[in-house]
Formats: structure tokens, sequence, C-alpha cells
């Protein structure tokens, strides 16, 4: 599903069904910024997503100073499409980067188990701060790959002779 160039998603398969990871950027320039979010967290959220998203809203709900026009639409429709924002409070937090704006937000479907959630001290080379977090969503299901390459034989079922030959002729062309 295209929704923009604004949002990226991946599923991964696990034995409790799908885990959704998504990233999206709400751009300060959307014009109709209720409208906009509402189709992109349609398109992504499930009971098991997970959607990283620096929304430039701002909200005391996600720890923001104060709360803004697009913050307060954003609560309206995170309460709408069943997600929870899981960013700690700074003041819960061990370490907060220096001139972070508190826009960025990890939302949560409600059977999505997140722990752990803080800002690394490493540096971004961004103007937003990495966020870890650790998920419990049990095991990962076993899917059959097919192979990418052919398989090579093993060397004893290998005609040396044959492959010499073969080997010289693509050489030499």
């Amino acid at each position: 599903m295209h929704i923009s160039n604004s949002a990226a998603c991946v599923e991964l398969t696990t034995n409790k069904g799908p885990l959704r990871l998504s990233s999206v950027y709400l751009r300060p320039s959307i014009v109709d910024f209720s409208a906009t979010t509402l189709t992109i967290l349609e398109a992504l959220s499930a009971p098991f997503s997970i959607i990283g998203a620096d929304a430039n809203a701002r909200s005391r709900m996600w720890d923001s100073p104060f709360n803004d026009k697009r913050g307060s639409d954003l609560e309206s429709l995170l309460t709408c499409s069943n997600l929870r924002v899981v960013n700690q409070p700074h003041s819960e937090l061990d370490f907060v980067p220096a001139g972070t704006s508190f826009v960025d937000l990890t939302l949560a479907g409600d059977k999505v188990c997140i722990h752990s959630w803080l800002f690394l001290d490493t540096p971004s080379l961004s103007d937003h701060p990495y966020i870890f977090f650790e998920i419990n969503h049990g095991d990962f299901a076993k899917t059959k790959r097919k192979h990418l390459r052919p398989s090579v034989p093993k060397l004893p079922f290998i005609h040396r002779e044959l492959f010499s030959l073969e080997l010289t002729k693509a050489l030499h062309s």
C-alpha cells in the first residue's frame, strides 16, 4: 500500500501473529494535518503494531512543555486508532539529550508489550536522538526460505575433469 513518501513499514511474522513496525514523518508543511494523519494511522495501526513518528506536534501527553493544535489533534486521533503513546516522561529517564523537542513518538497497538523505553546517549548525527525500547512479543515464526543461490555440490560429487574444462573455457572467453 502506498501512503506517501513519509511512511515506511515492515511486517514480521511471529507465533502470536504479525508484528508491524512503521516509521512516519509528519511534515510541518502538511496542510490538513488531521485528515493526512488519520489516513496514515488507519493504514498502519493494528493490535500488534509499533509506530515511530516524528510528529512535529507538541503535547503534554508525550512530555512536550506545552500543547499545540497539531498535538491536540493527534491526541484525539490516537484515541480513535487504539494506539497509545509509550514514551516515558523525561523525569523518569536517566538521560535526556540536550535540545530534545519531544516531537518524536513511539506508538503501540493495544496488544504490544513495550518496556525499557529510553533515549540512547549515543550521538545520532541528527536533530533527533536514538530511541531504544524492548518488546515482548513471543517467538518469531520460522518461515521456509527460497534459496537465493543454487546449491553447490560437495567436493566428492563434483566431476573434476568437467569442472576444470568448463572453468578453463569461462576464463578464456
